[in-house]
Formats: structure tokens, sequence, C-alpha cells
């Protein structure tokens, strides 16, 4: 039997080899899936929580709700609607959909602000109100 000097690979070198191209495999998967969830708007932005500097965090929260595009109703707020008022279906979608946003404006404010100071706010109706009374009770503190 002629011996060339190379020997044949060991079984413990070929499962080290085949465990490492798993995990790059892996490693490479966990990188795309990170860029797609990035790409697809995944990459939640953070609340900005009040910290009773209210011109920081009014600007700062301004500009959070306007990257959600939800601003506007923080500004003028969910048309009332008369009694007796027949709504077509695209009026009755267009209502519904603002009462939603109002509810995740809602809640992004009852994450931002303390449940102390959420206390002292007595109409949290709407998120128009818990904004101007935010305004009114700290615009200008520090």
């Amino acid at each position: 039997m002629q011996h060339t000097g190379i020997r044949a690979p060991s079984r413990g070198l070929i499962v080290k080899e085949k465990k490492l191209q798993f995990l790059k495999k892996r490693k490479s998967e966990k990188s795309e899936k990170r860029s797609m969830a990035t790409e697809n708007n995944f990459v939640q932005l953070a609340i900005p929580k009040f910290d009773g500097h209210y011109d920081h965090w009014s600007m700062l929260m301004e500009n959070f709700l306007r990257s959600k595009e939800y601003w506007s109703l923080v500004e003028t707020e969910i048309p009332a609607v008369a009694e007796g008022v027949e709504l077509t279906e695209a009026q009755q979608k267009s209502i519904a959909d603002q009462k939603l946003k109002d509810l995740k404006i809602k809640n992004y404010l009852f994450q931002a602000i303390d449940r102390t100071i959420m206390e002292t706010i007595l109409n949290r109706d709407t998120a128009k109100h818990i904004w101007d009374s935010m305004k009114q009770k700290y615009q200008g503190s520090t």
C-alpha cells in the first residue's frame, strides 16, 4: 500500500466544518431578517417620556406623532356628527379610522405621561383634550 502523505479528514473535522457552515448560514439569515424588519418599518421609535420639561417633551412628542401621521388629530380632533345626520359609508369609515387613530395617540400619551400626572387631567376623552391639558398646565415649565 502506497501512502501519498495526505490523510483523509477525520470524522470530527468534518462535523466541525459542517457546524461552521451551518452557523455562517444562520448568521446570514438573521442579518437578512434584521434588514427586512428595518425595510418594513418594524423598528419602533421610543415614546418620549414626559419628565417635567414640557417644551422639550412636546417638541419630541409632536415629532413622534407626525412620524406616525397622527398629529392632525391632536390639532383638530375628531369632528362631531350632528344628531339625525345620515353619513355615507365613506364618512362612517373615515370617522371610524379617526377614532382608531385617536385611541392610538391616547395610548402613546398614556405611556409617555406618568400616572400621577395623568390622574390630574380630568378630561381624557380624546388625545386633543389630553394634549391641551398638558399644554395648559406645563407649557413654559423648565
